[in-house]
């Protein structure tokens, strides 16, 4: 595929049992790409679901080619799904990453890019505090990231989600890592390049459970 041919946006969501979810996000994605470029697709990778997941997503991509979606044998983990995502996305300018259970909600996406374009490399969403997580996930979460800023000199805030846009030249960077098991938020921030941090309030997942 020619560059004029290939996207200039990419929205990576790795997808395991979300098949109730799935339909319900489509045409947000849709809504929120249309709101920043004519030219963006969505990208799906299915983690080895075993609800209707595949089929969902196969009629998806029948009934609009802007949608992809892509299979795995069986479930290797959201890392793995996310990192095939970000080496299948065909943009030319920015990913946008987020999950697929409509707790990183699709109207945030004009904001990411609105920073991208004002020269912002890397823009992560940072979940704001929530009165309705027990003190002990909080509490474990912030020693989580605690210990690993410390352990790995880096400056990943606490509530950092999979929930951000990367510039193409990032998305570039972190395909060309060796590491074959990997933790993306820390690769992110390990790689360097202009940051900045976006606050929300994740809203209740669409249905199901976690």
């Amino acid at each position: 595929m020619s560059i004029e041919d290939r996207p200039a946006f990419s929205f990576v969501l790795p997808v395991f049992n979300e098949a109730e979810n799935v339909p319900l996000l489509a045409q947000r994605l849709i809504e929120a790409g249309a709101e920043i470029c004519e030219s963006f697709e969505i990208l799906w990778v299915n983690d080895g679901s075993s609800d209707a997941t595949e089929v969902v997503l196969a009629e998806l991509a029948a009934a609009d080619p802007r949608h992809r979606a892509f299979h795995f044998s069986r479930n290797f983990a959201h890392m793995a799904a996310l990192t095939a995502g970000l080496e299948l996305a065909r943009a030319t300018d920015a990913v946008v990453c987020l999950d697929a259970d409509g707790q990183h909600p699709p109207e945030l996406i004009p904001t990411l890019v609105a920073r991208w374009r004002d020269g912002v490399d890397v823009v992560q969403a940072v979940r704001r505090d929530s009165s309705t997580e027990g003190w002990f996930k909080r509490g474990t979460s912030r020693g989580f990231y605690w210990v690993l800023n410390f352990l790995a000199d880096l400056e990943l805030p606490s509530g950092a989600s999979d929930f951000r846009l990367l510039d193409r030249q990032v998305v570039d960077a972190i395909n060309g890592l060796p590491e074959r098991v990997r933790f993306i938020r820390g690769l992110v921030y390990w790689a360097g390049y202009r940051r900045e941090e976006i606050p929300y309030d994740p809203p209740a997942r669409l249905s199901g459970t976690t």
